[in-house]
């Protein structure tokens, strides 16, 4: 599963749950069709805490990077 294990993807899964987000920051990663990009971005994701995922709307930055840089 793109380099990530099912535990990995479901951390971030559930991280966009516990966010409020319900697992729409998968589904927010603009590299969805580039497995390797999307595995360091996945990664990224994963090393990121929970608050600083969400932007000033609730949401992910579409463009996958970090709300705050």
């Amino acid at each position: 599963m793109l380099g990530l294990s099912v535990e990995q993807f479901m951390i971030a899964y559930q991280a966009g749950e516990l966010a409020g987000l319900e697992g729409q920051s998968l589904l927010a990663c603009p590299y969805l069709d580039d497995p390797s990009r999307l595995r360091v971005w996945m990664l990224g994701y994963l090393d990121q805490p929970i608050d600083s995922r969400i932007d000033r709307q609730g949401g992910i930055d579409p463009a996958g990077q970090h709300p705050l840089g």
